[in-house]
């Protein structure tokens, strides 16, 4: 799966796109498949490194940490340097420009509440790009797994660093042999980071 734009009386918009492997021809076919919503370009602010936001050893943060928390906060990271701050009143939703992301329930949608995708570094956030890593499940070998990961974080527009990214490996491989739970609630690990 990728993401393809398009431009449409002036505007930019996305749509998932899946390659297709068809048999009798001997050749791939890629199918358009969702639409995802307009794109908007957000431009890099700031340059902070992921210890702004986990505030905390990173050794002992990533031994601790679960793979989804992780992830959100590398999202949050993200955020912050591309210019988004906290909404007031609110723990788990980042604005900007009429722009919001809700890392709790993972959508990202414009000021009329439509579902939106942010073009950020060589990726774009969007609602699917969030939910295909949150919810990632690493099958085949390492070597597909590693792959699959990165492609992920690229494609949403996350910029990881290796230490991060070893740990994320890590932790996919353990939830390969647990059994998965409920994903952890969001609101309560913002309390604990206060």
């Amino acid at each position: 799966m990728f993401i393809r734009t398009k431009i449409i009386k002036g505007k930019e918009y996305a749509y998932k796109v899946e390659n297709i492997w068809r048999k009798r021809k001997k050749a791939s076919r890629q199918k358009v498949g969702k639409y995802l919503g307009r794109v908007y370009t957000v431009d890099k602010e700031k340059d902070l490194n992921f210890m702004h936001v986990v505030k905390k050893d990173l050794d002992k943060y990533l031994s601790e940490t679960d793979y989804y928390m992780i992830i959100k906060d590398l999202i949050l990271k993200e955020l912050l340097n591309h210019g988004f701050v906290r909404k007031k009143y609110s723990k788990y939703k980042y604005v900007k420009d009429g722009l919001m992301v809700d890392l709790k329930y993972k959508k990202v949608f414009n000021d009329k509440e439509k579902e939106c995708v942010l073009r950020m570094n060589e990726g774009f956030l969007c609602n699917t790009t969030m939910k295909g890593l949150l919810n990632f499940k690493g099958e085949g070998s390492e070597r597909e797994i590693g792959q699959k990961l990165a492609n992920n974080l690229v494609e949403a527009g996350l910029v990881v660093d290796q230490d991060v990214f070893l740990a994320l490996f890590d932790k996919i491989g353990k939830l390969n042999y647990v059994t998965m739970q409920e994903e952890p609630e969001y609101e309560e690990y913002i309390e604990e980071k206060e």
